[in-house]
């Protein structure tokens, strides 16, 4: 997954900062609130600044500078703010990752002057921690940090494998949860399961969220450390398992996962972590481990490790009350010019629900990558997946979305694909059920840049009628994203005299971002494909390498540039 980042050609300098506690710890001069109050740490560069515009991300522990003058309250991240010594200035900055899940983390800005080296990081406490909210200018940094639109407006957010929206932060907002493969940022986790959290809901329905933070998890319940949970590729639904009021995460991962931890059979089960009721000190729950399923395999895989592995829902799928398993077959059910529809059904046999008790495996039909939703409103879930799409350049992630009609059974039993009326629907590769008592639809990713929308089931208009509503899963802070393995070229595309980008991603379609701002404050438009002669330019391997037709991985993956190659 491709993330465009600040300062590509930068260099990380070594530079010597330092931080003062606690004697440099200063309460702001108006007496402190109940648990409100201001605080301000000093910031020394002691070694000597080589240029202007030098970055600098200080590694600061807002809990151990607090805790070392016994102050009570927890820390507001929202109200950091990063001062110039001497002048007062407030210097534009960002946090690094850490702070959707803690009171730790980079805090990065950049030395306008070589002579400016002495700064304060203000900020406030509050009785409650506060989620992080959206940022309304991201500056560019330098040291890895990701490209942020900055557009004033919200824009498409990513998830590549999307889950549920679902309340996960207990403010009563529906949040997106879903997994994210490799990795998203330099220095960051392999993959993971992660949260957005939504800010706001439109007048319209349109819905807006906030910043990512990624989901934790504790081996046992008596363990100190939260660990991460791990890829490169995973898949997980978040359903109340147990049925104690409060979401679980269950998930399954790829073969490829025991390259990079211990657990060599990983990828040979479906893990269930409930929810403990204790969140993380950014406000996200605490996952612990209880148990694991066995996964169907395919015996003509033989010893080679290629257990099927996702999607995995959990659902009630023939209706008697109780949540049962199913689980697809990635990557198979996209391998050459066909689709595997093909879906393994775990029917739970326990009376009382919780633990599940599996049967053995059934394989129902049901569509690619199904999931699972009442589409038409007999009060059956209807299956919604993948077929291959007929006119599409290359076979490879070539889907339409379609909808199967549930025709009952102790063993459920589905109708052939339809199509749903008035939607082309044609560029998925994953999709996820919403089905709350306040909103129901579908998640649907787009694999042109990894961007997801909820398209929100309204109910029937007439015998054969389906309204539905589309919204763009957006942000205010959102990265700016264009598919597998962007590539970025600056360039001024549109002759206005700011840099632009032109950028290629792994499915073939070099794109344009514009800068609506300027080269000091960005602003960029979502990305837009390069027409020639009417189409959108899209390249892929077998159109460049002859003999392979049918190739299973048909990707592109092609690097543009923008110069004036004539000299006109």
């Amino acid at each position: 997954m491709g993330r465009l980042f600040a300062g590509a050609f930068a260099c990380r300098l070594l530079l010597a900062v330092t931080t003062t506690w606690p004697a440099g710890l200063a309460v702001a001069a108006e007496p402190p609130t109940g648990l409100t109050a201001s605080y301000s740490i000093p910031v020394a560069v002691t070694s000597k600044l080589p240029s202007e515009n030098v970055p600098l991300d200080p590694l600061v522990d807002f809990d151990k500078a607090l805790s070392a003058i016994d102050a009570p309250g927890v820390l507001d991240p929202n109200s950091i703010q990063v001062r110039e010594m001497g002048t007062g200035r407030v210097v534009a900055h960002s946090l690094g990752d850490s702070f959707g899940v803690g009171n730790s983390g980079h805090v990065q800005w950049v030395a306008a002057r070589p002579n400016q080296r002495a700064y304060e990081i203000h900020f406030r406490t509050t009785a409650k921690r506060a989620t992080l909210r959206p940022r309304r200018f991201t500056p560019l940094i330098g040291v890895g940090d990701l490209l942020s639109y900055n557009a004033g407006v919200p824009r498409p957010i990513t998830m590549r494998f999307p889950a549920r929206l679902v309340d996960l932060t207990g403010d009563g907002r529906l949040d997106l949860v879903g997994t994210l493969p490799h990795y998203y940022a330099p220095g960051g986790e392999l993959g993971g399961i992660v949260c957005i959290p939504q800010v706001m809901a439109g007048t319209h329905g349109e819905l807006e969220f906030g910043e990512m933070a990624r989901l934790r998890y504790k081996q046992s319940a008596g363990d100190n450390q939260l660990k991460h949970f791990m890829g490169p590729y995973l898949v997980a639904d978040v359903v109340d398992v147990n049925r104690d009021g409060r979401p679980d995460v269950i998930y399954t991962t790829t073969s490829k996962t025991t390259r990079f931890q211990s657990d060599r059979s990983i990828h040979k089960f479906a893990h269930v972590f409930l929810n403990s009721g204790r969140r993380d000190a950014g406000g996200m729950p605490e996952f612990v481990f209880d148990r694991k399923f066995p996964l169907p395999t395919d015996r003509s895989a033989g010893d080679s490790g290629e257990h099927w592995w996702g999607p995995v829902r959990v659902v009630d799928l023939d209706g008697d009350g109780l949540l049962d398993l199913v689980v697809g077959r990635m990557f198979s059910d996209q391998a050459g010019v066909t689709r595997d529809s093909r879906c393994y059904f775990l029917k739970n046999t326990n009376p009382q629900g919780w633990p599940m008790r599996l049967a053995d495996e059934v394989v129902i039909d049901c569509g690619c990558r199904a999931c699972f939703l009442d589409v038409d409103g007999d009060g059956r879930r209807d299956a919604v997946g993948l077929i291959l799409d007929p006119d599409a350049q290359t076979p490879y992630r070539g889907n339409l979305v379609t909808w199967r009609k549930n025709l009952g059974g102790e063993t459920p039993r589905f109708g052939p694909p339809r199509r749903f009326p008035g939607l082309a629907l044609k560029h998925t590769t994953f999709l996820a059920a919403v089905d709350t008592p306040r909103r129901r639809g579908l998640l649907l990713n787009d694999k042109r840049t990894h961007s997801v929308r909820f398209l929100e089931h309204l109910g029937q208009s007439g015998p054969e009628g389906i309204r539905l509503r589309n919204h763009v899963i957006a942000s205010r802070s959102a990265d700016v994203v264009a598919g597998d393995q962007a590539s970025p070229f600056p360039c001024d595309w549109d002759g206005d005299g700011d840099w632009d980008l032109v950028v290629g991603g792994g499915n073939g379609w070099p794109t344009v971002i514009l800068n609506e701002g300027t080269d000091r404050r960005p602003q960029f438009s979502v990305p837009r494909q390069i027409h020639s002669e009417g189409s959108p330019i899209r390249i892929f391997m077998s159109q460049v390498f002859p003999g392979i037709r049918g190739y299973f991985h048909d990707m592109g993956y092609p690097f543009p540039s923008y110069v004036d190659w004539d000299g006109d």
